[in-house]
Protein backbone atom coordinates (compact mmCIF):
# COMPACT_ATOMS: atom_id res chain seq x y z
CA UNK A 1 0.00 0.00 0.00
CA UNK A 2 0.99 3.51 -0.55
CA UNK A 3 1.60 6.33 1.72
CA UNK A 4 -0.23 8.77 1.20
CA UNK A 5 1.32 11.63 3.37
CA UNK A 6 2.18 15.24 2.85
CA UNK A 7 5.22 16.07 1.18
CA UNK A 8 7.56 18.90 2.30
CA UNK A 9 7.17 21.62 0.00
CA UNK A 10 2.63 20.92 0.48
CA UNK A 11 3.43 21.41 4.39
CA UNK A 12 5.40 24.29 3.83
CA UNK A 13 2.97 25.66 1.40
CA UNK A 14 -0.05 25.44 3.87
CA UNK A 15 1.95 27.01 6.88
CA UNK A 16 2.87 29.77 4.39
CA UNK A 17 -1.08 30.02 3.57
CA UNK A 18 -1.65 29.91 7.14
CA UNK A 19 0.72 32.74 8.22
CA UNK A 20 -0.68 34.76 5.61
CA UNK A 21 -4.40 34.90 6.74
CA UNK A 22 -3.10 34.95 10.26
CA UNK A 23 -1.21 38.16 9.47
CA UNK A 24 -4.12 39.45 7.85
CA UNK A 25 -6.79 38.39 10.16
CA UNK A 26 -5.02 38.88 14.10
CA UNK A 27 -4.53 42.69 13.71
CA UNK A 28 -8.28 43.13 12.08
CA UNK A 29 -9.53 41.13 15.68
CA UNK A 30 -7.08 42.91 17.69
CA UNK A 31 -7.90 46.42 16.33
CA UNK A 32 -11.65 45.20 16.74
CA UNK A 33 -11.60 44.19 20.58
CA UNK A 34 -9.32 47.87 21.24
CA UNK A 35 -11.97 50.02 19.94
CA UNK A 36 -14.58 47.82 21.91
CA UNK A 37 -12.43 48.06 25.23
CA UNK A 38 -11.93 52.03 24.41
CA UNK A 39 -15.79 52.48 23.83
CA UNK A 40 -16.33 49.93 27.31
CA UNK A 41 -14.12 52.28 29.36
CA UNK A 42 -15.47 55.17 27.98
CA UNK A 43 -19.01 54.43 29.08
CA UNK A 44 -17.78 53.50 32.67
CA UNK A 45 -15.85 56.81 32.83
CA UNK A 46 -18.92 58.72 31.80
CA UNK A 47 -21.24 57.52 34.14
CA UNK A 48 -18.61 57.80 36.97
CA UNK A 49 -18.22 61.29 36.25
CA UNK A 50 -22.13 61.85 36.26
CA UNK A 51 -22.60 60.05 39.50
CA UNK A 52 -20.14 61.86 41.37
CA UNK A 53 -22.03 65.08 40.25
CA UNK A 54 -25.19 64.29 41.07
CA UNK A 55 -24.14 62.45 44.19
CA UNK A 56 -21.89 65.89 45.17
CA UNK A 57 -24.45 68.34 44.38
CA UNK A 58 -27.08 66.31 46.27
CA UNK A 59 -24.91 66.23 49.43
CA UNK A 60 -23.66 69.58 49.54
CA UNK A 61 -25.52 73.34 49.17
CA UNK A 62 -24.97 75.60 46.07
CA UNK A 63 -23.34 78.10 48.36
CA UNK A 64 -20.46 75.85 48.94
CA UNK A 65 -19.53 75.47 45.14
CA UNK A 66 -18.79 78.89 45.20
CA UNK A 67 -19.17 79.81 41.25
CA UNK A 68 -18.74 82.97 40.41
CA UNK A 69 -16.12 83.51 42.93
CA UNK A 70 -12.68 84.70 42.50
CA UNK A 71 -10.63 81.99 42.41
CA UNK A 72 -7.78 81.17 45.24
CA UNK A 73 -6.02 78.06 46.27
CA UNK A 74 -8.12 77.40 49.78
CA UNK A 75 -10.90 77.59 47.54
CA UNK A 76 -9.87 75.55 45.30
CA UNK A 77 -9.07 72.90 47.93
CA UNK A 78 -11.62 73.40 49.83
CA UNK A 79 -14.25 72.34 46.35
CA UNK A 80 -12.37 69.33 45.62
CA UNK A 81 -12.21 68.12 49.00
CA UNK A 82 -16.09 68.77 49.04
CA UNK A 83 -17.11 67.68 45.06
CA UNK A 84 -14.63 65.46 44.20
CA UNK A 85 -12.32 63.55 46.67
CA UNK A 86 -15.29 61.99 48.63
CA UNK A 87 -16.30 60.27 45.82
CA UNK A 88 -13.70 58.60 44.64
CA UNK A 89 -11.95 55.35 46.16
CA UNK A 90 -8.74 57.22 48.12
CA UNK A 91 -7.69 58.91 44.80
CA UNK A 92 -4.20 59.87 44.35
CA UNK A 93 -3.03 63.61 44.12
CA UNK A 94 -0.50 63.66 41.48
CA UNK A 95 1.81 66.85 42.27
CA UNK A 96 4.37 66.84 39.45
CA UNK A 97 3.57 68.75 36.39
CA UNK A 98 3.18 66.54 33.44
CA UNK A 99 3.84 69.36 31.20
CA UNK A 100 1.82 71.13 28.20
CA UNK A 101 2.70 68.35 26.24
CA UNK A 102 1.35 65.74 27.25
CA UNK A 103 -1.73 65.35 25.76
CA UNK A 104 -1.56 65.44 21.93
CA UNK A 105 -4.17 65.56 19.29
CA UNK A 106 -4.78 63.01 16.56
CA UNK A 107 -2.05 64.51 14.07
CA UNK A 108 0.27 64.31 17.07
CA UNK A 109 0.60 67.70 17.96
CA UNK A 110 0.08 69.22 21.86
CA UNK A 111 -3.08 70.42 22.44
CA UNK A 112 -0.67 72.93 24.61
CA UNK A 113 -2.23 72.34 28.13
CA UNK A 114 -0.35 72.10 31.02
CA UNK A 115 -1.48 68.87 32.82
CA UNK A 116 -0.59 69.65 36.73
CA UNK A 117 -1.79 70.13 40.36
CA UNK A 118 -2.08 73.13 41.15
CA UNK A 119 -5.15 74.79 43.32
CA UNK A 120 -3.69 78.19 42.71
CA UNK A 121 -4.65 78.33 38.79
CA UNK A 122 -8.21 75.48 39.75
CA UNK A 123 -6.52 73.00 38.30
CA UNK A 124 -6.27 69.18 39.69
CA UNK A 125 -5.00 66.04 38.37
CA UNK A 126 -5.33 62.39 39.74
CA UNK A 127 -5.70 58.75 39.39
CA UNK A 128 -8.33 56.78 40.61
CA UNK A 129 -7.37 53.40 41.77
CA UNK A 130 -9.07 51.79 38.98
CA UNK A 131 -6.50 53.54 36.96
CA UNK A 132 -8.25 55.95 35.57
CA UNK A 133 -6.93 59.39 35.61
CA UNK A 134 -8.80 63.34 35.81
CA UNK A 135 -7.54 66.54 34.88
CA UNK A 136 -10.22 69.11 35.94
CA UNK A 137 -10.13 72.78 35.21
CA UNK A 138 -13.05 74.89 37.01
CA UNK A 139 -11.41 78.04 36.04
CA UNK A 140 -12.98 81.15 33.76
CA UNK A 141 -11.40 84.74 33.49
CA UNK A 142 -14.28 87.54 34.43
CA UNK A 143 -13.17 89.11 30.86
CA UNK A 144 -14.90 92.55 29.17
CA UNK A 145 -16.06 93.28 26.28
CA UNK A 146 -12.71 95.01 25.13
CA UNK A 147 -10.62 91.83 25.78
CA UNK A 148 -8.97 91.39 29.24
CA UNK A 149 -8.99 88.86 30.73
CA UNK A 150 -9.71 90.07 34.12
CA UNK A 151 -9.32 88.12 37.16
CA UNK A 152 -9.58 84.26 37.68
CA UNK A 153 -13.07 83.05 38.64
CA UNK A 154 -14.70 79.75 39.93
CA UNK A 155 -16.56 78.65 36.93
CA UNK A 156 -20.04 76.80 36.63
CA UNK A 157 -19.35 74.77 33.73
CA UNK A 158 -15.90 73.01 34.21
CA UNK A 159 -13.94 70.95 32.03
CA UNK A 160 -12.69 67.32 32.33
CA UNK A 161 -9.82 65.66 30.96
CA UNK A 162 -10.59 61.77 31.57
CA UNK A 163 -7.68 59.25 30.35
CA UNK A 164 -9.07 55.86 30.82
CA UNK A 165 -5.81 54.54 31.17
CA UNK A 166 -3.85 57.11 33.19
CA UNK A 167 -0.51 57.97 33.01
CA UNK A 168 -0.21 55.24 30.15
CA UNK A 169 0.79 55.69 26.56
CA UNK A 170 -0.93 56.88 24.32
CA UNK A 171 -2.46 59.90 25.66
CA UNK A 172 -3.75 61.33 22.52
CA UNK A 173 -7.19 62.50 22.46
CA UNK A 174 -9.22 60.41 20.70
CA UNK A 175 -7.69 57.36 21.60
CA UNK A 176 -7.17 56.93 25.81
CA UNK A 177 -8.32 60.90 26.31
CA UNK A 178 -11.59 62.63 26.21
CA UNK A 179 -12.54 65.89 26.76
CA UNK A 180 -15.95 66.51 29.05
CA UNK A 181 -17.78 69.12 30.75
CA UNK A 182 -19.47 69.20 34.09
CA UNK A 183 -22.08 71.89 34.33
CA UNK A 184 -23.06 72.44 37.76
CA UNK A 185 -25.76 74.66 37.42
CA UNK A 186 -28.08 72.52 35.39
CA UNK A 187 -26.75 69.41 37.22
CA UNK A 188 -25.40 67.49 33.93
CA UNK A 189 -22.59 65.80 32.35
CA UNK A 190 -21.65 65.89 28.75
CA UNK A 191 -19.02 65.37 26.40
CA UNK A 192 -17.28 68.21 25.63
CA UNK A 193 -19.01 69.90 21.90
CA UNK A 194 -22.28 67.93 22.52
CA UNK A 195 -24.47 71.21 20.80
CA UNK A 196 -22.13 71.10 18.12
CA UNK A 197 -23.34 70.10 14.50
CA UNK A 198 -22.46 66.40 12.93
CA UNK A 199 -20.38 68.26 10.36
CA UNK A 200 -18.33 69.93 12.97
CA UNK A 201 -17.97 67.35 15.35
CA UNK A 202 -16.73 65.29 12.56
CA UNK A 203 -14.12 68.21 11.44
CA UNK A 204 -12.87 68.21 14.91
CA UNK A 205 -12.83 64.39 15.16
CA UNK A 206 -10.84 63.91 12.60
CA UNK A 207 -7.20 63.02 12.07
CA UNK A 208 -6.17 66.47 10.95
CA UNK A 209 -8.62 67.96 13.68
CA UNK A 210 -8.11 68.46 17.52
CA UNK A 211 -9.77 65.49 19.14
CA UNK A 212 -11.59 67.19 21.87
CA UNK A 213 -14.87 66.31 20.57
CA UNK A 214 -14.32 61.89 19.73
CA UNK A 215 -16.14 61.51 23.33
CA UNK A 216 -19.18 63.49 21.65
CA UNK A 217 -18.65 61.49 18.18
CA UNK A 218 -18.61 58.50 19.70
CA UNK A 219 -21.98 59.01 21.32
CA UNK A 220 -23.18 60.54 18.43
CA UNK A 221 -22.29 56.88 16.49
CA UNK A 222 -24.36 55.42 19.10
CA UNK A 223 -21.35 54.39 21.04
CA UNK A 224 -19.13 53.05 18.60
CA UNK A 225 -16.13 54.14 16.66
CA UNK A 226 -17.29 54.36 13.38
CA UNK A 227 -15.39 53.58 10.01
CA UNK A 228 -14.20 57.64 9.85
CA UNK A 229 -13.18 57.76 13.45
CA UNK A 230 -9.18 59.08 13.41
CA UNK A 231 -8.22 55.79 14.92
Amino acid sequence: MKNHGFTLAEVLITLGIIGIVTAITIPTIVNKYQKQQTVAKLKKAYSVLGQVMQRAVADNSAAELGVGETLDANKVKNFFQTYWFPYFNAPSIYSKSLGNDFYSTPSGNSINVEIFNNYEFGRVFFITQEGTSYFVSIMTWSGDENGDLGHPLIASKQVVFIDINGLKRPNILGKDVFRFQIDYELGIVRPAGYNRSEAQINKDCSKSGSGHLCAAKIMHDGWQISDDYPW
